[in-house]
């Protein structure tokens, strides 16, 4: 017996009629025979044949009782049976066919026609169980990816920091991960007399973009540590992104301030990032993106923009899934991101009062990462 035929269970109480079908179909397929119900039973539970001929008038237990408990059982039920008998009334092959049958021949039977709906149900058969077998595959491989990106959801967390303690600064973060793995990052320290906060948001959604999102918070930390520019940081970090972002056809907008304690100042360059808000008091200041995102040119280059940052005043960054949250209308919460900057708090409350504000707008349904990184500054 080949390992590859596949295997047929005749199922008949006149050994005549089964060896007229095993002259039939021998050869190219595994036959096994029973010639009662119990036996049948017993057959298809050890061997799970790959097609059931299938006799109704038995004794004891007849066809339909056989095939009955066959689809009762979950280790034969997507069996194919097809009865061969020579009840010929519609009633009877109606009968059968709710038992869970898949087709009827009726005695005395037609070599060829046997031979051909044999032949073309064990092929559905076929297909089916290949079909199965992928679909449990792929069933597989998603739990494995979920698994995957549970991982890096968490590993990606533990890469940001909760919280910061920086001199003269007031800080609150609010990291909200969406379902798909994104590329939010936010960072902030103190190197003498200088103070670094950066926000960052990767393009696209994927593991990729979680990786890149590690790396390029890295190289712009190790940047910070030996650069007090935040234009030739800026540009040394996308010489150094621009060969890993092109080949993925990713890109990196960020938003990188260096405040300067010596005179009260920060410097800061917005790479294609959402605008930043600067408040104090009443006003609330504005500042644009001063160049292209990253990861497009290694020749491109950024502005600075100087502003005092005094004792009082507020810097409010924030990633793209805010600004973009949308509600039922597909109206975007940038409008309303305006409204509610105009009530000045401290850092904690101004960044839990916000994204309350947007999960009431959006009703709590992200499609992005969300990043919320609110900066006061207080006495030195």
């Amino acid at each position: 017996m080949q390992e590859t035929q596949q295997k047929i269970l005749i199922v008949d109480d006149t050994p005549a009629n089964i060896q007229i079908l095993n002259e039939v179909l021998q050869g190219d397929y595994a036959i096994f025979f029973a010639t009662n119900g119990l036996d049948a039973l017993r057959i298809g539970q050890q061997e799970i044949p790959d097609l059931i001929l299938l006799d109704i008038m038995m004794p004891e237990m007849d066809g339909y009782e056989v095939c009955t408990r066959f689809k009762a059982d979950p280790r034969t039920h997507q069996i194919p049976v097809i009865f061969i008998t020579a009840m010929s009334d519609e009633e009877d092959e109606a009968k059968g066919l709710e038992c869970g049958a898949i087709d009827y021949i009726t005695k005395p039977i037609s070599p060829a026609i046997v031979t051909s709906r044999v032949r073309n149900h064990l092929e559905l058969k076929k297909q089916r169980d290949a079909l199965e077998e992928l679909s449990m595959e792929l069933v597989d491989k998603n739990r494995q990816l979920e698994n995957e990106r549970s991982l890096a959801h968490k590993v990606l967390e533990n890469i940001l920091p909760r919280q910061f303690e920086l001199p003269g600064f007031t800080t609150a973060v609010i990291f909200r991960p969406s379902d798909q793995l994104g590329g939010d990052f936010f960072d902030a320290w103190a190197d003498g007399d200088f103070s670094h906060f950066l926000i960052g948001d990767i393009s696209g959604h994927s593991t990729s973009a979680a990786l890149m999102m590690a790396v390029s918070k890295g190289i712009f930390r190790s940047l910070g540590h030996t650069i007090t520019d935040p234009v030739a940081i800026v540009r040394a970090a996308n010489r150094m992104l621009c060969p890993m972002m092109l080949d993925s056809q990713m890109f990196l907008t960020l938003v990188y301030v260096l405040f300067d304690r010596r005179d009260n100042t920060m410097a800061m360059v917005s790479a294609g990032h959402n605008p930043v808000y600067l408040l104090g008091g009443k006003e609330i200041v504005t500042i644009d993106s001063t160049g292209p995102v990253i990861g497009w040119d290694e020749a491109d280059t950024w502005d600075a923009v100087r502003s005092p940052f005094d004792p009082g005043m507020i810097l409010f960054l924030y990633t793209d899934g805010l600004s973009e949250a949308r509600d039922a209308a597909g109206k975007e919460f940038d409008e309303q991101l305006l409204i509610e900057l105009a009530n000045v708090r401290t850092p904690q409350n101004f960044a839990d009062e916000i994204f309350a504000a947007a999960e009431r707008f959006n009703a709590g349904t992200f499609a992005d990462d969300v990043t919320i990184f609110a900066i006061a500054r207080g006495a030195l």
